[in-house]
């Protein structure tokens, strides 16, 4: 089968030329040959009307679109809250097919729903406020009345205010809200939710009546770097899209080195997480295949690009050799958790403690952290005794699915 891609959030204007080349090379590489891409909102940086359509840069983005229909690509379009006054005379001449939001299909018996992903940020009350005025027909009708020059200078207050609004409201607002998810889930029975727009790329589980649903999260291109989610004879794979650059490495201690994940540790990480030993206290405390690892390392890629943290390899410096990894579970996820695991061959050297604090340091100094939390179960004595020589507190102990879990924090 031929390939379908999903992709969101390149935000493309003459101002990012990094960017548009990587949505070029993606056309060559890779959309080309697809079976079909769907655009999930947000393609361009704005779009004030199809009677701009004449631009040079409008153009020429148009024309790599039509391109790609001439060559039998289905290519499909939802409108995001950048790019809503999209219309039918630019769907026309780049060849594509506007989606209502949102969209239920189903694709090789799965039943899925596509999103911008705006419309379930319930939490975000003044933008909702703001969507709903601007996509009444009406409102939307008088805008475009106005001259072309007209309507580019609103649009740059609108964008000003709404990164000045940013730096005010709290991240989670800023996220999709859970109960909106579940009820879109519900109320179209799909499977799977593919949405953009929070910037936020992954995979999220959610059960729905009897069964899990999946909503995955479309990564935002910027900076030459970006990514999308493809279907094909592997199944479903999120990947980073752009140029591989060298792992940047954190820092050193006596013993390690410390530094970004990449695909070529594939192997050595897979191994880490299917040892058993290493694995007991995570998660559910089952080991993770190829195919999870592969996926975790994608994720991981994305979130080097967007919030340079995340989850990092802890080599063993003599031999240049993976003996754990070091991290915060998700940069989105609130509060942020330290998490940490190293083979076993390796324990009860201190090496832990040696990392970790080493560790934290540097997410003071450069990330400008200064507050982690850290789970353990509650037989995990040695990982205690690890986050009490690092300076965590005690905070409380929960019961979930896996026994007690005991909660501590730290601060700077």
């Amino acid at each position: 089968m031929k390939p379908i891609y999903f992709i969101s959030d390149l935000h493309l204007t003459p101002d990012e030329p990094a960017t548009v080349a990587l949505f070029q090379q993606f056309c060559e590489e890779h959309a080309k040959h697809a079976g079909a891409l769907y655009i999930l909102g947000d393609f361009f940086e704005y779009w004030a009307g199809d009677d701009d359509l004449a631009a040079p840069f409008n153009q020429q983005v148009t024309g790599q679109l039509h391109a790609l229909s001439q060559q039998g690509i289905q290519i499909y379009l939802q409108h995001g809250n950048r790019d809503f006054l999209l219309g039918a005379q630019f769907a026309e001449q780049a060849g594509l097919t506007l989606l209502p939001d949102p969209y239920p299909l189903t694709l090789n018996g799965l039943s899925l729903v596509l999103s911008h992903g705006d419309a379930l940020c319930t939490d975000d009350v003044e933008y909702q406020q703001f969507r709903t005025m601007v996509r009444n027909p009406q409102w939307l009708g008088q805008f475009l009345q106005q001259p072309l020059a007209a309507r580019k200078a609103v649009i740059e207050q609108i964008r000003q205010k709404s990164e000045m609004a940013k730096q005010s409201k709290a991240t989670a607002i800023m996220d999709v809200n859970r109960q909106a998810v579940l009820s879109l889930l519900s109320e179209t029975r799909c499977d799977w939710l593919i949405h953009g727009h929070t910037h936020r790329p992954g995979r999220h589980v959610y059960p729905v009546a009897d069964k899990q649903a999946i909503r995955m999260v479309l990564p935002d291109w910027y900076g030459g770097a970006g990514g999308y989610l493809v279907f094909d004879e592997q199944g479903w794979q999120l990947r980073h899209y752009g140029p591989e650059r060298p792992p940047t490495c954190l820092f050193e201690t006596a013993r390690t080195l410390v530094r970004e994940l990449r695909r070529s540790d594939l192997d050595a990480l897979t191994r880490l997480c299917a040892n058993p030993q290493t694995i007991a206290f995570m998660g559910d405390g089952k080991p993770l295949d190829d195919a999870t690892v592969r996926y975790w390392i994608e994720r991981l890629m994305l979130g080097y690009e967007r919030w340079q943290y995340g989850t990092f390899a802890v080599m063993d410096r003599s031999s240049d050799t993976m003996i754990g990894f070091v991290g915060i579970s998700s940069p989105t996820d609130q509060p942020r958790e330290l998490i940490y695991a190293f083979e076993p061959s390796v324990w009860g050297q201190g090496l832990a403690t040696e990392v970790g604090q080493a560790f934290l340091a540097y997410a003071q100094a450069n990330w400008l952290i200064t507050d982690l939390q850290a789970s353990v179960a509650a037989e995990h004595l040695a990982s205690a005794r690890v986050l009490a020589k690092l300076g965590f507190q005690y905070l409380r102990e929960e019961q979930d699915d896996q026994g007690t879990v005991c909660h501590y924090q730290w601060r700077a």
